[in-house]
Order: C-alpha cells, then structure tokens, then sequence
C-alpha cells in the first residue's frame, strides 16, 4: 500500500543553504537516498531555512504509529541530513561535528487525491508565501517549472521524454544491488536539451561530483550543473496525473486560499480533516499566516532582498575582503563589521542578517 507524506525540516537559526550550489548538493542527496530507500519523490521546495518534500513511502499500514514506512522515512531523512551537513561543514569550514537546523522534522501524511492536490499546491507555492518570489513559477528551487514543462513553454530547460528509469534493487551482503533497465535512446532523442546546455551521461563524470560509494541507476543524467534531473528520482507524471491538465495546474498555481479548498477536499469522502496552510508551515504563527495569505494577494511583503541574496553578497564581496575563505572564519569583530554593512547601508533586517551571518559559532 502507498502511502502520501509531506515532510519539512528546518534551520531557523542560520540558513541552509548559501547558494545555488548548495541547493544542488541537496536535490542530489535527496535523489541518492530516495534510491536508497525505495522511496518515491512527487515534489519539492528548497528554502532558505527549511525543506519541503511530497513523497510516497510503500508497504505501509495506515493510523499505525508503528508502521514500517515510519521507520524507512525516518532513515531516509536522517541519511539525507547527515550527508548534507557533512557537505556543508566541509565547503563552508564549519566545526565537523557542528549540527544544522533544528533536530526532528515535521511530517503530514495525506489522504485522497484533493487532499494531495492541496497539499502539493502549498509545498509549490512557498516561495510565494514567504514573499521571495513574485510568482509561484519565479522560483528557481522546486519542482514547479518541471511539471507540464513542454505544454507550459519551459523549453530553457532539460527534458527527459520518459522519465523514471524503471529499476529494482536487490540485497546481496548488506550491500545495495541495482539492476536497472536502460530504456532505449534515453542519452538520446529522449532528451530535449536546449542550446548552450549540456547533459552529463557518463557515470565517471557523474560521479566525480558525488560523495565516495554513491549509488544510482544507469539511466539517471545530470544538468551542466552536475545536478540530477528531476524527472530522473520524481515521479512527475504522476503529479501531472494529479492535476490532469496544464491549465488546471496553473490555476492551482495562482488561486486564492479560500473556504472553497476545504470544501473541495470533503470530496475525498474519507473522513480525514482538510490539509491547511497551518499543516505544510507548522513553525509558522497566526501572524506569519497572515503574511503568507497577503502575498498571496498583492505581494506587498516581497523582501527586498532574498537570503539567498544576502549571502552572495556576503560570500563574494565582503568575506574577500577580510582575506578569509568562508564567513564562518571570521572572528566576532569582523562578523559584527559585515552584520553593520548589511545592516546600515545594505537595509537588511536584523532578523535576516542573524540567518546569514554564523553568530553562534564565535569563538
């Protein structure tokens, strides 16, 4: 039996991710453990501080706390965070040992097919919400321009013709067996790839770009940014399946929050409460909710300047000039230096310099 689950971890207190890169590394671990632990992804939304993940865990047994999905969605996201801190200890010169985001993660299981289009669709439109993107499409971390990508005009990017290389694994010894079935021209007319873009289909190259002992099917490619497709580990047809047609999805896209899309889940007729906003952003509070609700509106509350933003800056202007590698080598008076430039002549809010500066990490 399927089983449908939204997942959300978080990293309050510094961000996640400092740049593009960084995002990269974590669609690449999530593809690897999902691999690992048999584990379908539907869709996904990398913010700054926190994760959002739509997926399909099998063999499970509903309302049983004890269930083994439980326990295969827990090895699965700690696997996934343990991998990615050690990147980002490493790329970024933190303690090896030094943890990131909060322990624990969030985690709503989904009943009935408009109770998943609404979940998806709150998981899509994040960046929205949070006021870093003027549109749901806008964003260039989530799944978003992956679904319905041909008939919706997104011809800038790679396309994968039949996606989900169909595989199955085997145990031998403790050890991960992959017997996976190639399918035919996939390196070839399969791929839509765009001028000036390159896919990458060697497993020598593909591996020089991932942790030692990584393992993935044959079929899987990466993007000129050595990051792999997401219609190599999503399962987006079956997201597209979801929505049924392109217009459908863009109206999902861009619709209002409204009584309405709780009376649409009663649908399901299975007895399961409507999936708010409240149950995707657990972390946030009545006033938060309200803001995500305004941009939603009129976008008012765009921030000025993303977090992503605001590290570029710190990382490729500012840091050099204290001849250090990373900001996490900055002492405490040259951090509370770059906290006064971002502050007093870059307008940033204290709150989001504290994101983007490693304060806790002083010595």
């Amino acid at each position: 039996m399927k089983k449908f689950i939204h997942l959300c971890f978080t990293s309050h207190e510094e961000v996640m991710f400092r740049d593009a890169a960084d995002v990269g590394m974590m669609l690449n671990f999530i593809a690897l453990c999902s691999w690992k632990y048999d584990i379908d992804i539907l869709s996904d939304a990398e913010m700054s501080t926190h994760v959002h993940l739509i997926l399909i865990a099998r063999d499970s047994t509903p309302d049983t706390a004890n269930a083994s999905d439980y326990g295969k969605i827990a090895l699965f996201v700690n696997s996934l965070r343990k991998r990615y801190t050690c990147y980002f200890n490493r790329k970024y010169n933190r303690p090896a040992n030094a943890r990131l985001g909060e322990r624990g993660y969030f985690r709503t299981d989904v009943y009935g097919n408009c109770h998943m289009q609404t979940a998806m669709s709150y998981v899509l439109r994040n960046p929205w919400h949070h006021g870093v993107s003027g549109t749901p499409f806008e964003y260039p971390f989530s799944s978003v321009n992956d679904i319905f990508p041909k008939e919706l005009g997104k011809l800038d990017r790679p396309m994968i013709a039949n996606p989900k290389v169909t595989a199955a694994r085997k145990r031998s010894n403790g050890r991960w067996i992959m017997e996976s079935v190639r399918r035919k021209n996939i390196v070839g007319n399969d791929i839509w790839c765009p001028q000036n873009s390159k896919i990458v289909t060697s497993r020598e190259e593909i591996a020089r770009f991932l942790p030692r002992y990584s393992e993935w099917p044959d079929g899987w490619v990466m993007s000129d940014d050595h990051v792999f497709l997401r219609p190599c580990f999503e399962d987006l047809k079956q997201v597209e399946r979801l929505y049924v047609t392109p217009s459908a999805f863009e109206y999902a896209m861009f619709r209002k929050t409204d009584e309405r899309m709780s009376d649409e889940q009663a649908l399901d007729n299975n007895g399961k409460p409507p999936v708010k906003l409240s149950d995707i952003e657990p972390d946030a509070n009545e006033d938060m909710l309200n803001v995500f609700l305004m941009n939603e509106k009129s976008g008012t509350f765009k921030l000025h300047q993303s977090d992503f933003d605001v590290c570029r800056t710190v990382d490729t202007q500012i840091v050099p000039e204290f001849g250090k590698e990373t900001v996490y080598k900055l002492n405490s008076k040259q951090l509370q230096s770059v906290g006064n430039i971002l502050i007093q002549e870059l307008h940033v809010p204290q709150a989001q310099v504290e994101r983007c500066l490693p304060f806790r990490f002083i010595r």
